[in-house]
């Protein structure tokens, strides 16, 4: 079984079509989650689907806030979702994009 990954920019709703149609293909009714955290690099939680697609919408959610402050110039939602033998992993990720400094005053 051949490991798949893949990426969307700012498409949710494709990420959590794909999300869920993979967990049906896998027969798996939890999905593996990739946080970051201030206190570890990395940590992986396998959590129910329904709030796997929550996280995801949450993340979204930060990024179109992110969107609304003025010193961020933009901010994009990242979603990696992979599988492997028998599990299917995701992780949403604001990847915002400061305004210089000098460009702020």
């Amino acid at each position: 079984m051949e490991i798949q990954e893949f990426e969307y920019k700012n498409d949710s709703e494709a990420a959590i079509k794909k999300l869920r149609q993979l967990c049906k293909e896998k027969g798996c009714k939890e999905v593996g989650v990739r946080m970051q955290t201030d206190m570890w690099d990395s940590v992986s939680v396998h959590i129910p689907i329904k709030y796997a697609c929550k996280y995801i919408n949450a993340v979204a959610s930060d990024v179109n806030e992110h969107r609304k402050w003025e010193w961020v110039q933009s901010a994009d939602l990242k979603i990696n979702i992979s599988t492997s033998r028998f599990f299917v992993y995701a992780k949403a990720s604001c990847e915002a994009t400061r305004i210089p400094k000098d460009e702020e005053e």
